[in-house]
């Protein structure tokens, strides 16, 4: 949604002015230098994920299901939060999208957490 909603221009804007792909071809606004600079932040943030909660919870009781629903969460709400400071123009479509998916990762969490299964139906890995 957000991908088809944020743009600048509209698409006749661009059919007639082509000169306007110029500075990406130039690489103006992203370069191979942000390219690596984007992909270091991501492995900070995806290292943070995991690690805080692991060394957190490391010495509870917690199961390896919790804490895969607390990184599951933690995922989503980060990459909504990115995806929200790269929106230029918000509208409701945008709003619906991204708070939605946070919400609905939250629902659809309490209702698997709320289901019962079985032991047997659930396979053991460790």
């Amino acid at each position: 949604m957000t991908g088809i909603l944020d743009k600048d221009l509209s698409h006749r804007t661009l059919l007639n002015y082509p000169q306007l792909y110029g500075s990406g071809q130039r690489e103006e606004a992203y370069n191979q230098t942000l390219f690596w600079a984007t992909m270091l932040d991501t492995l900070w943030q995806s290292l943070v994920v995991f690690y805080v909660p692991y060394f957190v919870y490391n010495a509870t009781d917690i199961d390896l299901y919790g804490l895969g629903c607390l990184w599951l969460i933690a995922v989503v709400v980060l990459v909504n939060v990115n995806l929200a400071m790269d929106i230029l123009r918000w509208n409701w479509v945008t709003h619906v999208a991204v708070w939605g998916s946070v919400i609905a990762t939250f629902v659809c969490q309490i209702i698997m957490d709320s289901l019962s299964f079985s032991d047997d139906l659930l396979p053991h890995y460790w």
